[in-house]
């Protein structure tokens, strides 16, 4: 959240001072944008305090973090690039359950990204759609490039992964 105050502060030249308290209810490096939530949030806070226009912690959002600018805009939306570039979705129908499992290790997402550039921005495999819920079918194939690094970094990551699809089977 500190790294979003000062990005603030660096683009608009305000430095008023102010104090912040975090409360973390996601956990961390679980890969659920936690941190991009809690920049987002601060950024929003930090433009009151500082009575900046939210054009500023647009603009700020997209260095801070690569799901920032997502946590501000919310809702269901198509992310490109490094998450600046954004295509708001009209909403699916949830006719489906969603369950977040997170594995028994951290992976830190900066260490993740650096090992992304390294390989040379490998591409993850492709979820079909046969293996989406029939509303979001439209959307598949879906990919998650990090996860190549993600494995370079943590092995085990593909046996805790293959265990996973073996009792849901479902990638």
């Amino acid at each position: 959240i500190w790294q979003a105050v000062d990005a603030l502060r660096a683009e608009t030249g305000n430095a008023r001072c102010m104090s912040l308290t975090l409360a973390k209810r996601i956990p961390v490096a679980a890969g659920l944008a936690g941190g991009s939530a809690d920049a987002a949030a601060t950024l929003v806070a930090a433009a009151e305090l500082l009575d900046l226009p939210r054009a500023a912690v647009w603009e700020v959002a997209a260095r801070v973090g690569a799901d920032v600018r997502f946590c501000l805009q919310g809702g269901f939306a198509w992310m490109e690039g490094h998450g600046d570039r954004l295509t708001a979705l009209a909403p699916v129908p949830t006719d489906y359950a969603l369950a977040v499992v997170v594995p028994p290790f951290a992976l830190d997402t900066g260490a993740v990204y650096r090992r992304w550039d390294r390989m040379g921005e490998p591409h993850g495999e492709a979820v079909d759609g046969k293996h989406l819920p029939p509303s979001l079918r439209r959307f598949g194939p879906l990919v998650n490039d990090l996860y190549p690094a993600a494995l370079d970094l943590r092995p085990d990551l593909g046996d805790w992964r293959a265990e996973l699809i073996e009792r849901w089977e479902r990638p």
